[in-house]
């Protein structure tokens, strides 16, 4: 009889079953530990028949799966009663499974859905990873470096180095309040003011804080209070004489020997704070040799493990320590002098490190 209530179970799938102890071939807790060890019969509910009431009788039984316990002969309206309730734990459970199916499927759903998010975020930041300078001489006598590590896929930091005309480069980083997608946009949009074809619609010249001032008025505030802080500079090819002028954004920091540098910038607020907000220049004549580092804040506002922040006098004596170096691997050992300062590889903020060398005489 045990097998065969085992094979009805396994047709039939019922909520609940009466078990005797005592049947042939297979008695009621092996039965009991077959139809516990299918999964498509665990929840079914199992009241065990015995004429033994004896504690580690009973224990036996429950410890090889049964649910509830009577005596025989069961007294019919205990035996009902135990019925009722059993289908009341079995109906629970029925919801329970439900609520787990409904949760499964959410979860996959939603893990589909982040796939298809996450793949895009790769691809926009590949595309952005495009738009960057390239490694290396970006005009004769002049490199370029750079480490950028948004903190997430997307970041509100932006740079580049672009060709104004045959005689100025653009040189520029603009920090976007923020982080992730939202900003990245706001940054994007920002730049393409700062294009070669759409600078001189900007401004009636190459003057950096003629382009910041009007900058400013064509980018307000975002409607939730996000703002832009940027260095600009414009470099004369010929004369290696640089413009620059910045909104709110860390100055520039021009090395000219392991222990000679130069803060390139000015107090000012950033984009969008007023209409009547104008911003001013600055110029200085770079030589060969000098280097000049453009950066976020994210790579001097770090802390130790012990709550001291690198600060940016951190970052200049890492550049100035490096002064020997090639620009590429100063640039590298710099981002790692900031990780071994907080002891991690990954940063809170977005980083940006550009640094530009003058390699030969004007």
């Amino acid at each position: 009889l045990g097998q065969e209530g085992l094979e009805l179970a396994r047709r039939d799938r019922p909520d609940l079953m009466i078990v005797d102890w005592m049947m042939p071939k297979m008695d009621g807790p092996s039965l009991c530990v077959a139809i516990k060890a299918d999964p498509d019969l665990w929840h079914t509910h199992l009241i065990m028949l015995t004429t033994n009431d004896d504690l580690g009788h009973v224990t036996e039984g429950l410890s090889r799966g049964a649910d509830d316990f009577l005596g025989k002969p069961p007294n019919l309206r205990e035996l009902a009663a135990r019925i009722k309730a059993g289908l009341r734990v079995r109906w629970l459970t029925r919801q329970i499974e439900v609520v787990n199916q409904e949760i499964s499927t959410s979860y996959r759903q939603l893990a589909e859905k982040q796939q298809v998010v996450d793949e895009d975020l790769q691809c926009a930041s590949h595309f952005v990873a495009s738009l960057l300078p390239a490694r290396g001489e970006l005009a004769p006598g002049l490199h370029i470096a750079w480490q950028y590590l948004p903190s997430m896929t997307l970041g509100g930091d932006f740079f580049l180095a672009d060709p104004w005309d045959d005689e100025h480069i653009g040189l520029y980083v603009m920090d976007m309040s923020g982080h992730g997608v939202g900003p990245c946009l706001r940054a994007a949009s920002v730049s393409m003011y700062l294009r070669m074809d759409m600078v001189r619609r900007l401004a009636d010249s190459f003057d950096p804080g003629e382009i910041l001032t009007e900058l400013s008025r064509r980018c307000p505030l975002g409607p939730d209070g996000q703002y832009c802080t940027i260095w600009l500079g414009c470099l004369h090819l010929s004369t290696r004489r640089l413009s620059f002028s910045s909104a709110g954004h860390p100055a520039a920091l021009l090395v000219q020997g392991p222990d000679r540098s130069d803060s390139l910038g000015m107090p000012a607020l950033p984009l969008g704070f007023g209409d009547e907000t104008v911003y001013q220049s600055q110029e200085v004549m770079l030589t060969r040799g000098d280097r000049l580092y453009l950066f976020s804040d994210g790579i001097f506002e770090i802390e130790s493990p012990s709550g001291d922040v690198w600060e940016r006098g951190g970052l200049e004596r890492a550049c100035q320590e490096s002064w020997t170096l090639p620009l590429a691997e100063t640039v590298g050992r710099v981002v790692d002098k900031a990780r071994a300062w907080q002891q991690r590889a990954g940063f809170d903020d977005d980083v940006v490190l550009i640094g530009l060398e003058i390699d030969d005489a004007a």
